[in-house]
């Protein structure tokens, strides 16, 4: 038996009210679960969140039997956490080893973007055993309160002296108090998560709004796919002509960048859009994402004089651009650069003023 492995049983003999023991069923429905997460490395922290999420359930039966339970979308992101609604709380449920005094990593986009949670709760599984218990949790705005960012991987780390270990104050939250005690992040407007691009998928919001994802770069050329050989190779010939032109980061584009496109109407004029995105690392180190977009025609005509491109953050309007006379160019193209919590808005405007603000762009892959 492994130093590990004796160590938990050492701990778990100490305190054997807390341990909860793993049915068949609890592995079973876990195996399953996991196996439906596309990543394979990813597939053994999955099964671990979902026995984490039995464990819980059957610790909230063992002693709350009536306080109610929902597992919808316990599987969205259960290579990191499994979820769970709870009384009105959302909670999300992270399997460890032997915690020790080790920091628990939290990522980032789970606590400050719309899928945040109001508890995070930790749980020590001890997966040869088949055995588990609730180590520790803590409530989200405590959490933010701590400051413990960490750039590098865009996660918060706290060590485990930082969240409350008593399980009876967890029970205690979920029976007494208000859901809105703990605010959560304002929901941004939907996004188009091109972040998911780099997986060869689409979201619901880019589905909606037709996008389409055209196939891997490959060899400095964009592969042919059925049906879509005008558009890769008017993508093509456009980043060549960017790169020509003295653009900086073209050159740079990451192996694993990923492009796509989109028409739509504005007033009476058809226009296409290119989006273009791959991930980096800035130079301190912090990864970041890149967004190249390449507004023009389907017919690939010029762009009608005064129509105008604008991207902005969150906060401030980053590049404009107008089509005027003097340019020889077609289209539009600008390209912007942040951390994977930022997103970007694009706005058209045609000389006549209408005009039209996309969803924005946003990156978690």
């Amino acid at each position: 038996m492994s130093n590990l492995t004796m160590d938990s049983l050492l701990d778990f003999e100490a305190l054997p009210l807390d341990t909860i023991p793993l049915l068949d069923s609890h592995i079973d429905r876990a195996i399953q679960l996991s196996g439906e997460i596309e990543e394979p490395a990813q597939q053994w922290q999955g099964y671990l969140n979902g026995l984490a999420m039995f464990a819980f359930e059957q610790w909230l039966l063992d002693r709350a039997p009536d306080i109610s339970v929902s597992r919808e979308q316990c599987g969205d992101c259960l290579d990191i956490a499994a979820q769970l609604r709870v009384q009105g709380f959302k909670l999300y449920l992270m399997a460890t080893g032997s915690l020790g005094d080790d920091a628990i990593a939290i990522p980032q986009d789970l606590v400050d973007t719309e899928r945040a949670a109001h508890l995070y709760v930790a749980l020590e599984v001890v997966e040869e055993l088949e055995i588990a218990r609730i180590r520790a949790f803590i409530r989200r705005d405590r959490l933010v309160e701590q400051e413990t960012k960490d750039a590098a991987t865009q996660s918060y780390q706290l060590s485990l002296n930082e969240w409350d270990t008593d399980a009876d104050n967890l029970l205690l939250y979920l029976r007494c108090l208000d859901p809105v005690a703990i605010p959560l992040p304002v929901p941004r407007q939907r996004s188009v998560n091109v972040g998911l691009w780099l997986r060869d998928r689409v979201d619901d919001v880019a589905q909606e709004l037709s996008w389409v994802l055209l196939p891997a770069f490959g060899g400095g050329n964009l592969a042919a796919a059925s049906g879509m050989r005008s558009s890769v190779d008017e993508l093509d010939r456009l980043l060549g002509e960017i790169q020509r032109s003295g653009m900086r980061g073209i050159c740079e584009m990451s192996v694993n960048a990923r492009g796509g496109f989109r028409d739509f109407v504005v007033g009476d004029v058809q226009l296409r859009l290119y989006a273009v995105t791959w991930d980096a690392i800035a130079p301190d180190n912090v990864p970041e994402w890149q967004l190249l977009l390449v507004l023009g025609t389907p017919s690939g005509e010029k762009l009608p004089d005064g129509t105008r491109l604008t991207v902005r953050d969150d906060t401030q309007i980053l590049l404009e651009q107008t089509m005027d006379l003097t340019q020889t160019a077609p289209y539009l193209y600008s390209r912007v650069a942040g951390t994977w919590d930022e997103t970007f808005t694009l706005s058209i405007e045609l000389n006549n003023g209408e005009s039209v603000t996309l969803p924005p762009f946003s990156f978690r892959p």
